[in-house]
């Protein structure tokens, strides 16, 4: 997003931006700062979007205990799983 922003209306702009959020769309300026889904999340949504197309989908063993220790700890089961 932010360099989408600074290709339409300049680097200064970005900048100012990062100041005062005000100055931009409230969905826009929650986007701006990325932050990386952990890799359960990620698996996570993944195994949600496969359950809705009927897609088997299996994670590898790494990603799979990443998902398991991100289900844990958010109190969430694997899409997958139920029902």
């Amino acid at each position: 997003m932010r360099k989408q922003l600074a290709a339409l209306l300049g680097a200064e702009f970005v900048m100012q931006a990062d100041e005062d959020k005000t100055i931009i769309n409230p969905m826009v300026a929650e986007k701006i700062d990325f932050i990386k889904p952990e890799d359960g999340q990620i698996i996570y949504r993944l195994r949600q979007l496969a359950k809705e197309r009927n897609i088997d989908y299996e994670p590898s063993h790494d990603m799979r205990v990443a998902l398991n220790a991100y289900c844990d700890r958010k109190g969430l089961l694997d899409p997958m799983d139920n029902g």
